[in-house]
């Protein structure tokens, strides 16, 4: 996932339209659940709990938060 562009108001911009991380976010979270569990095929270390702190690190970023 790309680091946003620039933050406007709470939308993240990364390139796309405002909001267009959620769609990509969305996608993410329904993959993992059809995988169902975390895993690590392929070096991949992906499923729900990656999903989720992808979400978590954007919405993050949208309200202005820096490092934790």
């Amino acid at each position: 996932m790309a680091w946003p562009r620039r933050i406007d108001g709470d939308h993240v911009r990364m390139g796309g339209q405002p909001g267009e991380h959620l769609e990509h976010l969305d996608e993410a979270d329904d993959a993992a659940r059809r995988l169902g569990a975390d895993g690590n095929a392929r070096w991949t270390a992906f499923g729900p709990t990656n999903a989720r702190l992808h979400r978590v690190n954007i919405a993050r970023f949208a309200a202005g938060i820096g490092a934790l």
